[in-house]
């Protein structure tokens, strides 16, 4: 499972493009049974079938939904995290990575999270990454 931010992974800063859609595709492609949670923001203002529709139609069944709002508790740090996490507990997944530019929304170290660069968006370099570390997960 991917849990997606959009500004600084589909493109860069807040452009709002999706530029860097492209390269999300070859990594669905190479990755087939990897599905999308949506963990950006977007979420709050768009319900699912308008995040879907960012899409093109050979990926929208991918996306199979979108992470609540948590409320973190007091000292606790890491909302984006709490709320993949929430995600991940009800839902029983057993392997995920968390795809995101913004790694104060995570503890420090968090080991779920593939950092992108908020400036450049999604790149090859990541996408070799990402590849080895879904294939890594999925005992390949």
């Amino acid at each position: 499972m991917l849990f997606l931010d959009f500004d600084g992974v589909c493109h860069r800063c807040k452009n709002e493009t999706f530029e860097r859609m492209p390269l999300l595709e070859k990594l669905l492609d190479n990755c087939p049974a990897m599905v999308i949670v949506i963990s950006s923001s977007w979420r709050e203002c768009a319900n699912t079938s308008y995040l879907k529709s960012l899409f093109r139609v050979p990926y929208r069944d991918k996306i199979i939904g979108a992470t609540g709002s948590v409320y973190l508790k007091h000292g606790q740090t890491g909302v984006r995290a709490a709320e993949c996490e929430d995600f991940v507990f009800s839902h029983r997944v057993k392997a995920f990575i968390c795809l995101d530019d913004d790694e104060s929304l995570f503890p420090a170290g968090y080991p779920h999270l593939h950092k992108t660069d908020y400036y450049t968006g999604l790149t090859e370099s990541d996408l070799a990454a990402l590849n080895a570390r879904y294939h890594q997960l999925m005992g390949r």
